[in-house]
């Protein structure tokens, strides 16, 4: 067996375990052989995403894609339909490298700051500090039990 990784948003992610893989344009889903840092990845929402996922595939699976070296990594283009073949599991207990309890407590200075008036992100946005927080949170509290 050959464990590989994939990096994404926690959305993305959630959709991920629920569904299985989606191919992306053209047809494939990028996957590396080592967890790639987020700031090493291009997104469309400025990074790689702040969950990995993890990959069990057979060997001889892989082995049918094309290698593609990077900077500290190997990187492979493969199928949507061959990743759902495979074991995919949430990699770590962590949300963008942070631990659930710090998370927590991140979430609790967001929310106080948002009811003194205090908080950076507009109230209610999907970016607010305390909403970011919930969701990371949130994702933690579903997938990470299962893996």
């Amino acid at each position: 067996m050959k464990r590989l990784f994939h990096r994404t948003w926690a959305e993305a992610a959630a959709e991920i375990l629920r569904h299985g893989f989606v191919d992306g344009a053209p047809g494939h889903v990028w996957v590396s052989d080592t967890p790639v840092p987020a700031d090493e990845m291009k997104g469309d929402r400025g990074g790689g995403g702040d969950i990995v996922l993890s990959i069990d595939l057979p060997q001889e699976v892989v082995d049918a894609f094309q290698a593609i070296p990077r900077s500290g990594y190997t990187a492979f283009k493969i199928p949507a339909e061959q990743l759902n073949m495979g074991r995919v599991t949430f990699s770590s207990s962590d949300y963008a490298g942070l631990p659930r309890d710090q998370l927590v407590q991140f979430l609790k200075d967001a929310e106080a700051a948002e009811a003194k008036g205090t908080s950076k992100g507009p109230p209610n946005s999907k970016w607010a500090k305390a909403a970011m927080y919930r969701e990371a949170v949130s994702f933690l509290d579903r997938f990470a039990p299962l893996s």
